[in-house]
């Protein structure tokens, strides 16, 4: 009984380790996610000479998952012309996705403030931002991979090792 106790103490320890491991890949995924939302509405903005709602849409067609949903959001709320403002539209449209992403808070407030700094009336400033978000992002995102990439054997053996160590302790 004793060792399947100790088994199972080593066990849970390892799959929290596994589960620290889930989350820094899902916030890498998100800030890749976030990086390219960034690139194409750029590039519909510059290229394409696309209204930002119009530019909102052609992402949200192209992105998968919930955040391609709200993109699409965006649009069809403000082609609906309800008086609101881009901002407020796009607050609402990410706050939940961004509260409950793996994201940083510093990354999580810039997503969200965005919205805040498209009513200039120069488009070459909207690019300008968008520009910065879209390296902000993957810098980010680079410096996720570095951290995966020199902590994963590292939570592993912690994991494993934490486990044993309660075992001796409890035995």
């Amino acid at each position: 009984m004793a060792i399947a106790g100790g088994l199972c103490i080593i066990l849970g320890c390892f799959f929290y380790g596994l589960s620290y491991i889930k989350r820094m890949k899902e916030k890498m995924h998100c800030l890749e996610q976030w990086e390219l939302a960034f690139h194409l509405l750029k590039e519909e903005l510059e290229y394409q000479k696309a209204s930002l709602p119009s530019a909102c849409h052609q992402v949200g067609n192209l992105l998968t998952e919930d955040l391609g949903k709200g993109f699409q959001y965006i649009f069809q709320t403000m082609e609906k012309g309800a008086g609101e403002t881009f901002a407020s539209v796009w607050t609402r449209a990410f706050e939940d996705f961004v509260r409950n992403s793996p994201l940083e808070t510093e990354s999580k407030s810039a997503i969200l403030d965005f919205g805040k700094y498209t009513g200039f009336l120069n488009v070459k400033k909207q690019l300008l931002f968008l520009h910065q978000l879209e390296n902000n992002m993957r810098e980010q995102k680079e410096q996720a991979k570095r951290q995966y990439q020199e902590k994963k054997k590292l939570v592993y053996c912690f994991s494993i090792s934490l486990g044993l160590i309660f075992v001796i302790i409890l035995a």
